[in-house]
């Protein structure tokens, strides 16, 4: 359970590197006048980037986790596996 737990909060931290990383190359510091606003624009970014990407990911494990659970409970004639057995 633990090595799920952190294997699919990797994703959105890889996701979240790799947008960093294009944003930060198309933004190079040099561009801004005040560096202090080029380091509050880049954690704004960054803060964006990384909910952003964290919440699109769970949101499709949380999609994906309710249609597995709907058609195998929702959509069988006799609810066998919901049932206590006799």
């Amino acid at each position: 359970m633990t090595f799920a737990f952190w294997f699919l909060n990797m994703i959105p931290l890889i996701v979240f590197g790799v947008r960093m990383y294009a944003w930060a190359g198309k933004n190079p510091s040099h561009l801004f006048a005040d560096p202090s606003k080029y380091t509050m624009q880049l954690a704004m970014k960054g803060l964006y980037f990384f909910l952003d990407s964290f919440s699109q990911f769970n949101f499709w494990i949380v999609y994906f986790t309710s249609l597995w659970v709907f058609v195998t409970y929702k959509m069988q004639e006799n609810a066998y596996m919901v049932l206590p057995s006799l």
